[in-house]
This record gives C-alpha cells, sequence and structure tokens, in this order.
C-alpha cells in the first residue's frame, strides 16, 4: 500500500460479539474462524480486504443458526420455495462490509452467488473492484462488488443483495440518562422494494445489546417518509439510547435520506438528590411553609430533610418587665439564644413510596432562613424527581438578634416624602426644589419584636438644622406577634416636632421583623425658620392683580398664620399707587406679636383718618404682601377684602393729559334743553380736578362752563350750580388734571319750548362701583388640601426603605438539576 489511510469510526453495531445471523434482515453475525468451513484454510480467520475510491471492503465468514444436513453450499437461498429464506444445514455465512471514507458510514451486504464459498481477495482494475472466491477444488470465481463507472450492472446469482442501514446508538447527548422515545420517521426513495424497520434499545446493557425488534416496514416507488411509534400503544419506550435498523433484500436503489427520532427526557433515577445552599433567588429572609415534590416513588419511601441557616421564630417566655406598646404587664420574652447562622436540618419529612409520578404536598411549620438546601434520599429503591417547589414570601425587613447585639441599627435615612407633597406641577419643565417643612404627629410601625425591646428614635432637622433625636420609646409587641403600634410624638417632646426631614432608628439587642413604617405628618405650606428670619428670609406674595386690571381699593388683610414666641411679625403691604413704584416706603404696615398658636388676625387698611365714617381705604392696581420677622413663623393663608372702581383716573393717566369724558349726550331727546345744577360723586386723593361743561347751543360743541373740585382725599358728593341760560342740543362734561375716583355724574335738566316740562335728574355714563367688597387670596403655598380657607389635614407618609412583606404566599421553584 502506498498510503495509510484513517478508518476509525464507530463499528459497535457490526461487530458485536455472540451475534447470530438467524437469516435475511438480521445484522451480520460473528467472525468464523477459517477452519470452520474449510478444512484446508491456513487462516486462523476467513478475512479479506479490499480499497478502492475511497472504500474500503471486508469479506467475513459469519455464524448463522440453523440445523445441519441439506448439503447445499452455505448462504444458498431456496428458489423454489416462495418467501425466499436460507437453507438449512450450515453452520455459516457470507458477507461483505463496506466503509464509506467521506461520511464515516459502515454498509455491509450480502450476494448469494452458486458455487462460491464465499470472497477470498478482492481485485480493483481501476474501474470495477472484483470479490475473487469459490470452492473447493474448483477455479475461482471473480464477482463484481463495486462498478465505478456507474455502469448498470448484473450479479451473479438470481437473489438480490441485502442492503442494511443501522445507525448508532443515539444518546441525545444525555449518555446517563433516559429518555422515553416515542417516534421513528424515516425519510426514503425506494425503487419498489421492501425494507423492514427494527429499532433496539440500550446498547450498553447485557439484555438490550443487539436485541433488534422490527416495528414495522417500508416501501414505495417515490420519495416519502413513514413514522412508527414505539411502545405499547404508542406510549413509548424508557431506555438510554436507540439505534434504528433498516433492512432489505433489494433488486434496485435504495436510499434512505433522514431518520428522526421524537423523545423526551425522563428525570434522572436516583437514590439521591440534593441541592446547594441557596438563596431562592432572592438575597433576604424567607419565610416557607410547605413543600412541593412532583415525583415518582415507585421504588419506595424517600427521606426529605430541609437545611437553612436560621432556627426560625421559636421563642421561651420569662417573667421580666412590662411590655411597652402593649400586652399584659410582666410577660415579656427572654431573648432566644444567638442562631449560628449555619445550615442545620430544620423540617424532616417522608415522601411515601408510591405507584407513579405523583405531585405530593407536606406542610411544616413556619421556617426561616436566608439559604435553603433541600435533599432527598431513597429508603429503597431509586426515585424520580421532576421538580420540587417551596412555598415561601420575602420578609421585607429582617434584623437578627446577634446583629441586634453586635449594635446595628435599622435607620430609614433621611425622608422627605416629596413624592407625596407635590407642589411644582410636573407639567412644567422646571426642576426646583420644593420640599416644605412638616410637623410630624405619630409614627406608625407593622412590627413583631419577640417580646424583646426596640428602642424607637425619631430625628428631624428644626429648629437646629441638625438631625437630632426630638422623641424616643421603646416599643414591644409582647406575645401578640405581628401588631400595629402607634407612638405619638406629642407626649416624648417638650414642643411640636418639626422638620424638612425625619428620620427613624430601630436598635435593640434582639430580634425583630419590621413590616411596614409610616409617619403622620403635616405638610405645611409657608414656615420660614429662625435661623432664615434673622438673615433676612421673608414671605414675599409677589405682585397681585386678583384677576382685574383695574384700580381697585383694599380695606381689611387677612392672615391665617402662627408665630412663635421670638416675633413680632412685620406685615407690610406695598402698592403701585400713588407712587407708580412698587418699591418703598410701604403703603401700610403692621405689626403682629407672638400668636401661641394658630392664630386668624385681621388688619384694617385706613389710609386718612381712623374714626367711624372717615375712613378712607386703600388704592391699587398691583398689591404686593411682605412678611418679615426676627422670628420663626408660619403661614396657612392670606387674603384680602377688595373692591374694583368703576372709573379710576390714575395720577399717571392724569399728567398724560388723559381726561374722563362723558361724549356729547342728548340725554334722550333731540330738543333743546337747559341744563341748572351739575352733581358729582368723586374722590380726589391728589388735589383738585378740573371739570368743564360743554354745550352745542353755539351750533358746535364749545366749553360754556368751567370750575375746580377738590375733595382732599375722601369721597364727596359735590353739587354746582351752573350759569343761567346754559342750554344746548347735546351736553358733555369732562373731568381732568389729577387722579380722581368717579362714582356718579348727573345733570338737572328741563327741555324748552316743552308745554308742562318737568325739571329732572339725568345720569351720564359712568362705570358703576359695585357696593359690596369680595375677599381675594394672596397666593401662600398651600397646607394641606390646598386652600387657605379649608381645614389642614394630617396625612400618612409610607417609609419607603421599608419593603413590603406580601400578605399572599407564593410558590418558588428549588433549583434542581432534575434532567441530569
Amino acid at each position: 500500500m502506498d498510503r495509510v489511510v484513517d478508518f476509525s469510526g464507530e463499528v459497535l453495531p457490526l461487530f458485536q460479539a455472540g451475534t447470530v445471523n438467524t437469516g435475511p434482515l438480521t445484522p451480520p453475525g460473528s467472525i468464523q474462524p477459517g477452519s470452520a468451513y474449510n478444512a484446508h484454510s491456513i487462516f486462523p480467520y476467513a478475512v479479506a480486504l479490499g480499497y478502492a475510491m475511497g472504500k474500503l471492503y471486508v469479506a467475513c465468514a459469519e455464524t448463522w443458526l440453523g440445523p445441519a444436513g441439506d448439503g447445499l453450499l452455505p448462504g444458498r437461498m431456496d428458489q423454489t420455495k416462495s418467501g425466499r429464506r436460507i437453507i438449512t444445514g450450515d453452520s455459516f455465512s457470507y458477507y461483505v462490509l463496506v466503509y464509506h471514507q467521506e461520511s464515516r458510514r459502515w454498509f455491509y451486504h450480502r450476494n448469494f452467488v452458486p458455487m462460491m464459498a464465499g470472497p477470498f481477495g478482492f481485485l480493483f482494475d481501476g474501474a470495477v473492484m472484483a470479490a475473487l472466491g469459490g470452492w473447493v477444488g474448483q477455479a475461482a470465481l471473480g464477482v463484481n462488488a463495486d462498478d465505478f463507472r456507474y455502469a448498470p450492472t448484473n450479479d451473479v446469482g438470481a437473489p438480490g443483495i441485502e442492503c442494511v442501514y443501522q445507525s448508532h446508538y443515539e444518546d441525545a447527548g444525555s449518555p446517563d440518562l433516559q429518555k422515553v422515545w416515542l417516534e421513528v420517521a424515516i425519510d426514503y426513495e425506494f425503487a419498489g422494494d421492501t425494507a423492514t424497520v427494527s429499532v433496539g434499545y440500550d446498547s450498553n446493557s447485557a439484555s438490550g445489546a443487539g436485541q433488534m425488534a422490527a416495528v414495522g416496514s417500508i416501501t414505495g416507488t417515490a420519495r416519502q417518509s413513514a413514522a412508527f411509534a414505539l411502545g405499547a400503544g404508542g406510549a413509548g419506550v424508557r431506555a438510554k439510547n436507540i439505534s434504528i435498523l433498516v433492512d432489505s433484500i433489494a433488486s434496485a436503489k435504495l436510499i434512505v435520506h433522514n431518520v428522526y427520532l421524537y423523545y423526551y427526557e425522563e428525570a434522572r433515577l436516583a437514590m439521591t438528590a440534593a441541592t446547594l445552599p441557596g438563596d431562592l433567588g432572592v438575597g433576604k429572609v424567607k419565610q416557607c411553609k410547605e413543600l412541593q415534590l412532583d415525583m415518582d416513588a415507585s421504588g419506595g419511601a424517600v427521606s426529605v430533610e430541609l437545611s437553612t441557616d436560621l432556627a426560625g421564630s421559636a421563642v421561651t417566655f420569662a417573667p421580666a418587665s412590662s411590655i411597652v406598646g402593649g400586652g399584659a404587664a410582666g410577660n415579656s420574652i427572654a431573648p432566644p439564644p444567638l442562631p449560628n447562622n449555619q445550615l442545620e436540618v430544620r423540617r424532616t419529612l417522608t415522601a411515601a413510596a408510591g405507584g407513579g409520578r405523583a405531585l405530593m404536598k407536606y406542610p411544616f411549620p413556619q421556617t426561616d432562613g436566608y439559604l435553603w438546601r433541600l435533599a432527598l434520599r431513597a429508603l429503597a429503591g431509586p426515585f424520580r424527581l421532576y421538580s420540587a417547589r417551596l412555598l415561601m414570601r420575602v420578609v421585607g425587613v429582617y434584623v437578627e438578634a446577634y446583629e441586634s447585639a453586635a449594635g446595628f441599627v435599622w435607620d430609614s435615612m433621611e425622608l422627605t416624602f416629596e413624592t407625596a407633597i407635590t407642589k411644582i406641577p410636573r407639567t412644567f419643565a422646571i426642576a426646583l426644589a420644593a420640599i416644605p417643612i412638616k410637623r410630624f404627629r405619630a409614627v406608625s410601625l407593622e412590627i413583631e419584636t419577640f417580646g424583646q425591646n426596640v428602642t424607637l428614635s425619631f430625628l428631624t432637622d428644626l429648629p437646629d438644622n441638625t438631625q437630632t433625636v426630638r422623641a424616643s420609646t421603646v416599643v414591644n409587641t409582647g406575645q401578640a406577634g405581628r401588631r400595629f403600634i402607634r407612638v405619638p410624638l406629642a407626649g416624648l417632646s417638650s414642643s411640636p416636632v418639626i422638620g424638612r426631614m425625619c428620620r427613624v432608628l430601630l436598635s435593640g439587642s434582639a430580634k425583630f421583623i419590621l413590616y411596614e413604617l409610616a409617619v403622620e405628618l403635616l405638610p405645611i405650606g409657608v414656615y420660614i425658620e429662625e435661623y432664615e428670619a434673622a438673615t433676612g428670609a421673608v414671605f414675599d406674595s409677589r405682585e397681585q392683580d386678583f384677576g382685574s386690571a383695574k384700580v381697585k381699593e383694599a380695606r381689611e388683610l387677612e392672615l391665617d398664620m402662627e408665630v412663635d414666641g421670638a416675633g413680632p411679625v412685620t406685615a407690610s403691604l406695598y402698592s403701585d399707587l400713588p407712587a407708580l413704584t412698587m418699591g418703598s416706603p410701604a403703603v401700610f404696615t403692621a405689626e403682629i406679636a407672638a400668636t401661641g398658636c394658630r392664630r386668624t388676625v385681621r388688619l384694617p387698611l385706613t389710609v386718612f383718618g381712623n374714626t367711624p365714617f372717615t375712613e378712607t381705604f386703600l388704592d391699587f392696581r398691583l398689591l404686593q404682601l411682605i412678611l418679615s420677622s426676627a422670628g420663626a413663623f408660619m403661614l396657612y393663608g392670606a387674603r384680602v377684602k377688595i373692591r374694583e372702581y368703576g372709573c379710576y383716573l390714575t395720577p399717571d393717566e392724569a399728567a398724560g393729559g388723559a381726561l374722563w369724558d362723558s361724549t356729547p349726550l342728548d340725554l334722550g331727546t333731540q330738543r333743546v334743553k337747559t341744563v341748572k345744577r351739575l352733581e358729582i360723586d368723586l374722590r380726589t386723593p391728589a388735589g383738585a380736578v378740573t371739570v368743564g361743561v360743554l354745550t352745542s347751543q353755539s351750533g358746535g360743541m364749545a366749553v360754556e362752563y368751567v370750575f375746580s373740585v377738590n375733595t382732599a382725599g375722601a369721597r364727596k358728593t359735590v353739587n354746582v350750580p351752573l350759569p343761567p341760560g346754559l342750554r344746548g342740543q347735546l351736553l358733555q362734561v369732562q373731568i381732568a388734571g389729577a387722579p380722581v375716583a368717579l362714582y356718579a355724574v348727573r345733570a338737572w335738566v328741563r327741555p324748552l319750548n316743552e308745554p308742562d316740562a318737568k325739571w329732572t335728574w339725568a345720569d351720564l355714563p359712568v362705570e358703576p362701583t359695585k357696593p359690596e367688597w369680595t375677599w381675594s387670596a394672596i397666593p401662600v403655598d398651600p397646607t394641606p388640601p390646598g386652600a387657605a380657607a379649608s381645614p389642614a389635614q394630617w396625612i400618612w407618609g409610607k417609609v419607603l426603605p421599608v419593603e413590603d412583606t406580601p400578605d399572599t404566599w407564593t410558590w418558588i421553584d428549588v433549583p434542581f438539576e432534575v434532567s441530569g
């Protein structure tokens, strides 16, 4: 040989110790020694090798089963009987194995040739591979084994060639795991021949190796597929591996395109199964109270052990001091011994033997743990475990006794509750720090202390702008277990507890579980702290027009506020009239002494005179309120009583030449009228105004009379006689020269040349000033529920750092490797 060729590969399905050829459509039998079929053979075994065009040819004498005595050549077929069969009478037969190098697959065939005892050699002439053989005392025969020209050939002998395909034993990548093989499907292409399909299981077992059982046959003349259900009633066959055999004595070409297997993996057949210590997917303490096993305990009972690293909630009661926060006196609970935080078996269960796969549930007393481990051990035969689940819930805050004893303190961290108190609407694309000051009234805990004292400390940042303990108490749920406890802060502090932020600390020397924590609080819209006030901080309402651009007058200021003992608070009002600027000086100033509590303070806004019937009130288009103090104060609401002027000529308008003009009026008739008197209701806050009377008696509108009026800041009604003979079809009145508030103007008139005409008052068109006053709110950041006139409501702010302990229990899978 001029080169070495690697022919390694899977040959187990072809050479299996102890196998016997029992007839057509069966695997080859084991190789026979040469002397078994030829007494003159000098070879230990009748094996011939040949190689050509990527194929290795191996000819062997094989063992087969049949009684001796018919005198026919080995392997001869009985052609006189239907259903071709091997004639009995010899103990051996012949076959040729072919290994295709490219696909690394083995094939074999039998071709029963008269007068040929089997191939003893091969000859390749460059186109044809011939098998050389014959019988004792006769000339050697050459039989065409393969034609590389792909020319049609006729083999010597009448029987067809037995063609066999057998797969390796497929384990689907899990050699040690049983599978349930449900179906085999074959994609093939025949030319009229028929093949038997056989299946074998468990190649590595003594009973399974080589035991092939027919499951059906395939035939046809075109490419097609056929499927065969495995097992009784198609229920499948449980085995680690499977081999498929397709065997045919063929007269034409056979093609097997693909073989498909349908299966599912079974759980491992085990004597033991255990998990690694695990946290069940959550790095917190879990409480469990039931185990669910999906398993097959047909082999016998199974011991189940559940281990955790915590001892659970068992405690020992002993007389001690009275329980603070509820419970009967003298029933405190002595602290349990500190746990060692090592995995120990907490619960031992037994899964009884069953008749097959079943879902079994095992309740047990509530057990705690960070880490969990589940171990199963067969007490008799093996079992299959498909899945395991624990009924559990995650504990939000679980502080162990050894943690507390070592000084661990549960800390809520600084809380502002700004998510519950929104002052800046989210629709505005701005980022402002808008965290109001709160007044804190109570703390609500849902807690379990197992009879031991837990110290609650409540800290805020006000009044000294330092996180300081403002109230402290001891909480103990006694023997009651999980409880709600309300801790009022008023009785624990000499002054109201206030702050922009608060903080809750829980400490002790024993185990406790915190389920929920909330703080009862009242957000205060405006709170000027003492250190802020001392450095010049004020409440500033900004300029307010109360929804109207008209001139208004204000007569009373109302403040809903609380001033501490360091008062007073100075209330200053600034108006744009008469100086046309909002700056100093203030048009009104008053001091509010310390109130000691929340009070409503009302301040009259008189400008001229303070005796009855002489008051004149504050004029403004824009009004601004500023509150300042050297001490702290709280503002809950502010409002001012105002009314609009119907007609008001302001200083800037008067200085610019603006005037009030009635326009020419016919007073309801086109007749010539005589005007005797003019009555004006007005107030001149800054000097005399000039009044001009115009008529059309000269043909066009002309000034007929001019006079001045000065009310010295008070509202008056002046009645002015007009010169005799003042007449005309139209009447016009103008007022100018200085600021003026005009309430009404009317003329005493009578038509001329009209018999029985009477004198009457004719009103000139002045926009009226409403007589009633209304309260208008000055914008103050609200104290809930949002209106200064409404009573403030306390709200509960949930402490979000306390993670929820769910009220319901949930099933969680225990991470078993059940399939490997």
